[in-house]
């Protein structure tokens, strides 16, 4: 590597800090702004018998056990039985 693209580099990572440096005056939250900072709010637990619950819903969705059908299956067969007819919307 040259000596003249590593001082652009150097640069361009001084220009880089330089800019995030100017942004974090606007990144700081409300709650922080003031100089005190707040812890965030604790989190929400999740009610007994919600994963139980996704569970029996991932097995049994009809959505998601359903096989899998490409979508062009139904024009096809809508052309078949159909072969002049114009096209209608559902």
């Amino acid at each position: 590597m040259s000596s003249i693209t590593g001082k652009l580099q150097d640069l361009a990572e001084a220009d880089w800090i330089s800019v995030l440096h100017n942004f974090t005056p606007r990144l700081q939250l409300a709650a922080c702004a003031g100089g005190r900072h707040q812890e965030p709010p604790a989190p929400v637990s999740l009610s007994l018998g919600t994963s139980e619950a996704l569970e029996v819903y991932l097995v049994t969705a009809e959505a998601l056990t359903r096989e899998a059908v490409h979508p062009a299956a139904a024009e096809l067969a809508r052309r078949a039985a159909e072969p002049d007819a114009p096209f209608q919307a559902p």
